[in-house]
């Protein structure tokens, strides 16, 4: 499901810096999932040399304030 949800993101050119480099940013609240998370996310920036995905762990009690913020002020993750 998550590399379904980078690929979505990457088609819509999120992050491209316009040399065929793209990076992707990808919250998670929970940090007993950061090993898994990270391991996908391994694995798809294996196949995919061009895609960078930086996963950024916050907190639960302050991921959804953070994720509203983020999207009102117009940085919203590309992946969520």
């Amino acid at each position: 499901m998550v590399v379904g949800l980078l690929l979505g993101a990457t088609a819509c050119g999120a992050g491209d810096s316009g040399d065929g480099k793209v990076e992707l940013s990808y919250p998670i609240w929970d940090k007993n999932q950061l090993p898994a998370m990270q391991r996908i996310v391994d694995r798809f920036q294996a196949s995919h040399p061009n895609i960078r995905v930086s996963i950024q762990l916050t907190a639960s009690q302050e991921f959804w304030t953070k994720l509203q913020a983020d999207a009102t002020g117009g940085s919203a993750p590309d992946v969520f």
